[in-house]
């Protein structure tokens, strides 16, 4: 019988929701912004003693033909005496068919003192209206459960309409000296145009004061990622600020000034600075720590940094179209030819020594390539960035080796162009007047002149040269001391999944499973940044790139095949192509360790439209969000590892102010070092061998720079092997 009870349940609820359309509303003029409304108008939904005579007459009944089958007059009779008990309890309490059911029939209390105004004689009406309380209860229940599905804006709306009130008359009743909130923004809410943030928690809950409901209906709608604190008492530029916001605990505002500097500090340290170690030999001042490539001139108005001079960068596009053509030109030489990743970083490196000079005062009118020929020039670079860094690292050695292969005696792209760039000048504390003048008589003179000093250089700093930054030292929590790093890592993995957004924010949550789909993939492949931010995707039911055509674009593509995702790529995409890591053609499946692979990665293909905003789509697997400031959706070098860093400060590093974040002690870092945590697990794991081909590379490579295998934990590892066998030989003996 309660079975059948139970099941005719929803036949009563299109009731309950015609009740919210045409059920009492409190009128506009007699509410007062600064009381709550009461709870018998505000419910979520209204269910009036119409309803619940109707619902008592069909309920009765229907349990009557299950005991009494086919004796109709009795049944209703039985019935009859279930409604007179009802109407019995609304004459005792004043209430009329219209009357929505308040507390007198919900709340224990309130029910049992509605019960008692009925009368001493009416102990068999009270107990029949006992029976249909129950049944008005587990209606409520019911129709509670229709919108579970609600969004914020959605719920909202239904209950101001249930309410009565309007836009003005809610804003009014939750807004204070302190955070008033307009009546556009109520609007903006109930549209779903916008939600409230973190900062807003304290509105929301007293507008479900306001409206009468239980704590928690509307903040339990609200994202489950707070969109983050306003940070309007802080000092520091926009920028800034909007970093920092994203890392502030809920009430922040609310707390004390010291708290405050404790939190902006330990965000500006964990955060927002990426590890780098700088050698400090006391003579350095703290302001001039800085990284030398902060002064890169630009090649665009409006990026950071001051704009290169037009005859500087139409030289590097000469020298980056003589080092990329298929072919070099006739009657000149070429050592090798550069792929993009080669001519992007050179490019770089040489505007980065251009902005250090142009620092240290050379006038614009100098910015050339012709400089290169004045040792004088070159040397100032190197103590300048020695006064930067506090000490000599491999990064000066390595632009020396690039300006080396500009000024080699046979392939040397200046050495071959005489008097290329801007005549050379005596320039005090850059040019000496000796290098002008050979420069102008004796142009292949004073490039070997500067060939031999760069030789010399480049020798003395291979005997000095300090690491400038330990690629482990921001994955220490992951990988020192952990017999299976990668199982630590996926913590970020969970971390992206516990917090996804809902539906009602696309973007974010379009962004959040690219983030999960960049941290599965480059795990599942162990691919290099490039690789990963090139690779293509052919959809399910797409048609696959051609060997030819992957080979032609230089990328790799992710494929639907024999029930799994796969990739595909040319040997001649990855960086050590020359290897014999690496083959021609390399095709295989990504491993899928949980079984959601495919169901994540559907679902990032579903809502990666909604990054591109009507943008052409460019094929990648990875696109940025087209804002209005974006000019393409592929990423640029620096925007895909910004954007993996972003995932990094977002999920990876706990956070003890807010409690988010996956594993304590982590550090900001890139998509590169996803390679160090491959690498470092399967060496210990299974062998420095199952490493190398995971990465396509080779086991010198592993071990010189990706394994982190350390003597004390190689040693522990293989004592314990030793003495295993050992152990179980005295189990079994004892036993």
């Amino acid at each position: 019988m309660i079975v059948v009870s139970l099941l005719l349940i929803p036949l009563y609820l299109p009731g309950v929701s015609r009740s919210i359309r045409n059920g009492r509303r409190m009128k506009a003029e007699s509410f007062s912004p600064h009381s709550a409304a009461p709870a018998i108008e505000a419910t979520p939904f209204q269910l009036t003693y119409r309803e619940l005579l109707d619902l008592v007459l069909d309920r009765r009944l229907a349990e009557l033909e299950q005991t009494h089958p086919g004796e109709i007059a009795r049944n209703k009779n039985i019935a009859g005496n279930m409604m007179r008990a009802v109407r019995a309890f609304m004459k005792a309490n004043d209430l009329h068919p219209t009357d929505p059911i308040g507390a007198e029939m919900r709340d224990e209390t309130s029910w049992e003192a509605a019960r008692d105004r009925m009368g001493p004689k009416a102990s068999s009406q009270k107990s029949l209206a006992s029976k249909s309380r129950v049944w008005a209860l587990e209606a409520y229940r019911a129709a509670d459960a229709r919108y579970d599905d609600e969004n914020f804006g959605e719920r909202l709306a239904r209950l101001q309409e249930v309410s009565g009130l309007s836009q003005r008359q809610l804003a009014k009743s939750v807004s204070t000296g302190e955070h008033a909130i307009s009546s556009m923004s109520i609007g903006s809410w109930l549209r779903g145009v916008s939600y409230p943030g973190a900062e807003s928690r304290d509105v929301v809950e007293k507008l479900e004061t306001v409206l009468g409901v239980a704590p928690g209906s509307l903040t339990a709608k609200m994202p489950k990622v707070p969109i983050h604190a306003k940070t309007s008492n802080l000092d520091i530029p926009p920028s800034i600020k909007r970093r920092v916001a994203a890392h502030l605990p809920d009430d922040f505002d609310s707390r004390s000034d010291d708290e405050q500097d404790e939190i902006v500090s330990w965000v500006s340290e964990n955060i927002l600075s990426t590890p780098k170690e700088i050698y400090d030999t006391g003579r350095i001042k703290p302001a001039t720590q800085i990284d030398v490539f902060v002064f890169a001139l630009a090649r665009e108005p409006g990026k950071r940094g001051k704009m290169a001079s037009a005859r500087l960068l139409s030289e590097l596009d000469d020298l980056g179209a003589y080092k990329t053509a298929e072919m070099s030109p006739l009657h000149i030489q070429r050592n090798l030819r550069w792929g993009s990743e080669a001519h992007e970083k050179a490019d770089y490196d040489l505007r980065a020594f251009f902005g250090a000079l142009d620092q240290m005062g050379l006038p614009t009118s100098a910015q050339s390539l012709s400089i290169l020929l004045a040792p004088e020039a070159i040397e100032r670079f190197i103590q300048w960035r020695f006064e930067r860094r506090g000490a000599y690292t491999k990064t000066i050695e390595n632009f020396l080796q690039l300006v080396r292969s500009l000024l080699h005696g046979e392939t040397g792209f200046l050495t071959q162009q005489e008097g290329f760039g801007a005549p050379l000048q005596e320039i005090p504390g850059f040019v000496s007047k000796k290098s002008a003048e050979m420069a102008s008589s004796d142009w292949r003179g004073a490039c070997a002149e500067c060939l031999e000093m760069l030789r010399k250089r480049i020798k003395d700093l291979s005997k000095v040269n300090k690491a400038g930054r330990d690629p482990f030292e921001a994955l220490q929590p992951v990988i020192e001391g952990q017999p299976k790093p990668l199982s630590v890592y996926w913590k970020i993995i969970d971390e992206i999944r516990s917090r996804m957004p809902g539906p009602e924010y696309p973007v974010r949550l379009a962004e959040a499973q690219r983030s999960l789909i960049m941290m599965r993939v480059g795990l599942a492949t162990g691919l290099r940044q490039r690789n990963l931010r090139e690779l293509l995707v052919c959809p399910k039911g797409g048609k696959r790139r051609t060997r030819k055509q992957l080979e032609r674009l230089g990328c790799g593509e992710l494929h639907w095949q024999d029930g799994e995702w796969w990739i595909a790529i040319p040997g001649s995409a990855l960086k050590n192509a020359g290897s014999k890591a690496v083959k021609p053609w390399n095709e295989f499946p990504l491993v899928d360790s949980d079984g959601l692979l495919d169901q994540e990665l559907e679902a990032y293909l579903r809502l990666r439209p909604v990054l591109l905003h009507d943008h052409d789509d460019p094929g990648t697997l990875f696109i940025k969000t087209m804002r209005s400031r974006a000019v393409t959706p592929e990423f640029s070098q620096t925007g895909f590892y910004n954007a993996f860093r972003t995932i990094i400060t977002t999920y990876g590093i706990y956070n003890p102010w807010t409690g988010r974040g996956a594993i304590e002690g982590l550090r900001p870092h890139g998509p590169h070092s996803m390679r160090h945590v491959i690498a470092t697990h399967l060496v210990k794991t299974v062998g420095i061998d199952a490493a190398a081909g995971a990465l396509f590379d080779t086991a010198d490579t592993i071990d010189k720079h990706y394994g982190h295998y350390l003597p004390g934990e190689k040693h522990l590892d293989a004592m314990r092997m030793a003495f295993a066998d050992i152990g179980r030989q005295n189990a079994g003996a004892q036993a």
